[in-house]
């Protein structure tokens, strides 16, 4: 089980956010709650995956050694 703490729960918050109002590429409320969607499923399951790397950050350190780095796309990645 995940917790989530205030800190990422307000992040996904401006993700969500962010996408919808991005005046670059606005997106669409369905693209972007499915975008955020796939993004919590991935933050569920760290657990369940084999592959993890070493953890470079001192913020994620204080958390253990190892982290899931999610790769939404070749621009994006999630760590």
């Amino acid at each position: 089980m995940v917790y989530y703490s205030k800190i990422a729960q307000n992040d996904l918050i401006e993700i969500f956010w962010g996408l919808l109002t991005w005046e670059k590429h606005p997106l669409e409320y369905d693209h972007v709650s499915g975008y955020l969607d796939d993004l919590q499923d991935m933050c569920n399951k760290p657990d369940q995956l084999s592959y993890h790397s070493k953890a470079q950050f001192q913020i994620h350190k204080q958390f253990g050694e190892i982290v899931y780095k999610y790769r939404r796309n070749k621009n994006t990645t999630y760590t």
